[in-house]
């Protein structure tokens, strides 16, 4: 038997490589021969010359059939000899002693002259006597060759099919080739065969653990679960259809366990002793790279709690020295205790508030960010009125949108329903939007927000533009704190943490929210709340 995949003779039995007359299975299928005549071979043959080792060649039979190999299709060929007919030369001098030599056996008739017919008398005349016709003697009985009897020759007896016991032996060579080990089981549990892939696995010989309970292999817990996993099988119940399989734990000969992933199946066979049928694959290397990942996720997420602590911590300590510069700032600004006495100085207090709450809004955008991200966000979740909320918001940067010559606009129902949410972040979420929507709009251009429901009874808020826009790129590094996108002739102050803060406030509030951008087209903001966060009216 040869298995071929992909052009190529992948696997070979013993007998296989004896009657091709080569040393091995591996010698034949390392011969280039072979591989040129069985890799491309998708038909079969019904008697041909097949090149074997040294260059001789032997006639047989050639039956290909498709079988499952490692987790794909492969063709199987099966060779069988074929008798060539002999040819026997016979020489002209010998075939004509065999000839005479039949003659001489064959004894000649007796030369008989035959009687003379009687001529009938006329009539009234007396007839004669006839002459008596002389008397031949016949040969002596002794001079006669009796030939004998010829019989046919009996027919040819019909066709035996091969042993049982080979196919059995072939399909064990196969079962062999896997990795994966394959335990057959009786009954009531106890091991029948063993796979070479089980004996690797287990480290036991068949005639180690032959007629033992398969449990006995496995840990004291993963026993139970074997147990359970035969008895669901043998039931009517759905375990026995949908067989996801199991993670046991298994004992080795050397010492110690090692971990499986089994899978156990009910074997139909009429007239088999074998009951089950159980496949377990090692998962060593499958836990360890999952340990390594679960190590790496929660290093990763102490890393990010201890950054999102000390950007609080810091955060914090800023804030109480700039409050100071701003309150007296202020004073200076409004000059409460009294004018002063240069023009300059008025505008030097000016630059230092105008500074001042600038590092003042980004700090508290910091602090946001890092309180979200820690999980200590405090948010205080009431009906809220989206329409109320925008207002508010357009309100605020009123004075920034004329300034650009950008028009805001409003579309939002009157009769839009409440939803649950947090007042002040979701504030801080619209006044980042139109914020950022007045800063990349062109003079002349629209800022418009839109409110609806739609038949699920999910609500969506839709900040719109039709500014300069970002490509896909733009959009993905928009989104990523502390990243400032590139625009063409287009200075955007600020740190990169207003849309990152965006999403999360918006995420924190149990809403969905969704950017989409074209350039020189516009841009979309969409935060979805969904239908449990919406009230009804």
């Amino acid at each position: 038997m040869l298995i071929a995949r992909e052009g190529e003779v992948v696997y070979a039995n013993p007998r296989a490589a004896t009657f091709l007359g080569y040393e091995s299975a591996e010698a034949l299928i390392n011969d280039d021969a072979i591989q040129g005549r069985f890799g491309p071979l998708g038909q079969s043959i019904a008697a041909t010359d097949v090149t074997a080792e040294g260059g001789r060649t032997v006639l047989a039979t050639i039956s290909m059939s498709i079988v499952p190999w490692l987790n794909g299709p492969a063709r199987q060929f099966m060779l069988k000899p074929v008798n060539r007919p002999v040819e026997v030369t016979i020489s002209p001098p010998k075939m004509f002693e065999m000839l005479k030599r039949t003659q001489e056996q064959i004894v000649p008739a007796p030369d008989v002259t035959p009687a003379p017919v009687p001529t009938p008398a006329p009539v009234g005349t007396t007839a004669p006597v006839p002459t008596p016709a002389p008397v031949v003697e016949a040969p002596p009985t002794s001079n006669v060759v009796q030939l004998p009897q010829v019989q046919a020759a009996p027919p040819p007896p019909p066709h035996q099919p091969e042993p049982r016991i080979s196919e059995d032996t072939e399909l064990r060579a196969v079962l062999d080739t896997a990795a994966d080990g394959i335990v057959t089981l009786d009954r009531d549990g106890r091991i029948m065969t063993l796979s070479a892939g089980a004996e690797s696995i287990f480290g036991f010989r068949l005639a180690e653990v032959a007629d033992k309970p398969f449990v006995d292999l496995l840990t004291q817990e993963s026993r139970k679960v074997a147990r359970d996993y035969m008895a669901a099988l043998h039931g009517p119940g759905i375990a026995s259809i949908f067989n996801d399989g199991r993670e046991v734990t298994a004992l080795v000969k050397q010492g110690g366990t090692v971990p499986l992933f089994m899978t156990i199946g009910r074997l139909q066979s009429p007239g088999s002793t074998a009951a089950y049928c159980a496949v377990v694959r090692d998962i060593t290397q499958w836990k360890k790279t999952e340990s390594e990942l679960r190590r790496a996720k929660e290093d990763a997420e102490a890393a990010s709690h201890q950054k999102s602590e000390f950007l609080a911590r810091i955060s914090h300590e800023l804030r109480t020295p700039l409050n100071a510069i701003m309150g007296f700032s202020e004073v200076m600004r409004l000059e409460r205790f009294g004018k002063m006495p240069n023009d300059k100085y008025k505008g030097y207090v000016n630059d230092i508030h105008a500074s001042g709450g600038h590092l003042l809004s980004l700090i508290n955008d910091l602090l946001d960010l890092s309180k979200v991200e820690a999980g200590q966000l405090e948010l205080n979740f009431t009906s809220v009125n989206l329409g109320d909320v925008c207002d508010h918001a357009m309100r605020m940067l009123q004075e920034s949108a004329t300034a650009a010559r950008v028009v805001m606009r409003k579309a939002i129902p009157a009769d839009i329903p409440n939803v649950v949410a947090d007042l002040r972040s979701m504030r801080q979420v619209l006044m980042n939007l139109l914020s950022n929507a007045i800063k990349f709009t062109d003079p002349g251009g629209q800022v418009i927000i839109s409110g609806s429901t739609n038949g699920q009874g999910e609500l969506t808020l839709r900040v719109k533009d039709t500014g300069i826009g970002m490509n896909a790129d733009q959009l993905q590094d928009a989104l990523e704190p502390f990243k400032r996108i590139e625009t063409e002739g287009r200075e955007a102050p600020g740190t990169g943490l207003g849309l990152p803060l965006t999403k999360a406030l918006a995420e924190a509030n149990r809403a969905r929210f969704k950017m989409s951008s074209e350039p020189r087209k516009g841009t979309l903001a969409e935060i979805t709340f969904p239908t449990t966060r919406v009230l009804a009216d």
